[in-house]
């Protein structure tokens, strides 16, 4: 493995995100010996021109940069660049660069930060809403410590601080502020050096950003596995392929009549909360999310190898048995206004389907279809006559290593003969109120 690859670490959040406005998602570390020794501007500059083009990570790019800049004769001690993004979570997406501890951190900012006091009482509220430049000395007698994190970087060492915007495009705006700890300060030379090349830093972070958007958009609406493969191209009408999975449908018991009593935002907010809930033990144990239907959900976990579907089946189960807990602690949801909680079932299935791109010439839809899709779903409808809230069919059961208990052979609309149903055989979590 090369260092590139050893350096990066995502820690990247995993199911609901906390209540801040910043989070560490990945670190970079740049091993000394793949640090930039020497050079000049000039080198900087024909290597932004060039080479940096070719760096598809933006955690590597600003941290290279940072490093170069060091070489060249800037004695940056701390950078960072704030970088918009489209993001049903985030709002912009951050990096921070520090010489002292020889790392640069990717950190997802959260979109409460607008109306923080932290925010408006920053240089950066002056750069993103105005496009100001700010510049602070903050040692000697010229220091101006006027925003709070500049006394934080006085604390540190830091003597001079710039922050300045970056333009792009469409007209929204990049942030960058640079620190150093030089002890007279920025020279006049090197602010002169760093107007000109954070000015050609600027096109190389626009791709980067319009790169991260597009990610965004597809992991949200798609899903990051589905999402990856149309970004790689797989967007072809009736492009796919025929693939073992595990199959699973849930939807609520009583969710209909609950909602015509309910107002149009009262049920939006109940289904964010209900989904939420789902998709995070779904996505816990790598399962693809596909689709929502009303208050019903389609996932899958592939089996990419007959020996490995038991292990597949057991994932499914756990996620299950998780999903019907988490919903049922929605009892009591503002959302619902006193109303009875509605019941969450899931039905699992064991069976080839197509997965790909389906639908008219300029509408797409990649999802899966095939006869184990629709049987999972009417087998979600024997919920309420068998009073559980797992169901497996006996292909499920034949390659489950949980224990689970036959409830007998039950017609269902479509199959012409009667299918044997099983649920899991310790279900206390799970019987239908």
């Amino acid at each position: 493995m090369s260092d590139r690859n050893q350096a990066a670490v995502d820690t990247s959040p995993r199911g609901p995100v906390p209540n801040d406005f910043l989070q560490v998602s990945k670190i970079f570390e740049r091993p000394e010996s793949r640090r930039p020794r020497g050079g000049t501007p000039d080198d900087v500059r024909l290597w932004l021109q060039g080479p940096a083009r070719r760096i598809e990570d933006t955690i590597e790019l600003v941290d290279e940069v940072s490093w170069r800049l060091v070489a060249a004769g800037i004695k940056l001690v701390r950078v960072v660049i704030s970088l918009p993004t489209l993001h049903p979570q985030f709002l912009n997406t951050g990096y921070r660069w520090f010489r002292t501890l020889g790392r640069c951190e990717e950190t997802r900012i959260g979109h409460g930060i607008r109306d923080s006091a932290m925010f408006k009482n920053s240089p950066m509220h002056r750069v993103f809403l105005y496009g100001e430049t700010v510049r602070r000395r903050l040692s000697g007698e010229n220091a101006r410590l006027d925003f709070p994190i500049l006394h934080e970087l006085a604390t540190e060492g830091v003597t001079d601080y710039l922050a300045m915007p970056l333009e792009l495009s469409d007209g929204r705006r990049i942030a960058v502020t640079l620190a150093t700890d030089q002890e007279y300060g920025f020279s006049r030379s090197d602010l002169i050096t760093l107007e000109s090349l954070i000015g050609l830093l600027a096109p190389l972070l626009e791709i980067h950003v319009m790169r991260s958007i597009t990610r965004n958009l597809l992991n949200a609406y798609l899903g990051p596995e589905i999402g990856r493969r149309v970004l790689a191209g797989e967007i072809e009408r009736g492009r796919g392929e025929t693939m073992r999975a595990v199959i699973w449908f849930c939807d609520l018991r009583g969710f209909t009549a609950l909602a015509e009593r309910l107002k149009a935002e009262s049920i939006v907010a109940f289904l964010d909360a209900y989904f939420e809930r789902v998709v995070a033990a779904v996505h816990a144990r790598d399962g693809q999310v596909l689709k929502f239907l009303g208050d019903g959900l389609i996932a899958v976990f592939p089996v990419p190898d007959v020996e490995l579907a038991a292990n597949a089946t057991r994932r499914a189960c756990e996620a299950a048995s998780t999903a019907v807990v988490e919903v049922d602690r929605l009892a009591g949801h503002p959302a619902l206004g006193g109303e009875s909680l509605p019941l969450l079932c899931v039905s699992l299935h064991v069976g080839d389907v197509f997965y790909g791109n389906i639908g008219a010439a300029d509408r797409l839809d990649f999802t899966v279809i095939g006869p184990a899709v629709n049987l999972v779903a009417r087998v979600d409808q024997l919920s309420k006559t068998l009073k559980r809230r797992i169901l497996m069919t006996a292909d499920f059961a034949r390659v489950c290593g949980e224990k689970l208990e036959s409830l007998g052979r039950h017609a269902v609309p479509g199959v012409s003969e009667p299918i044997e149903i099983f649920g899991l055989a310790v279900d206390a979590n799970c019987a239908v109120r």
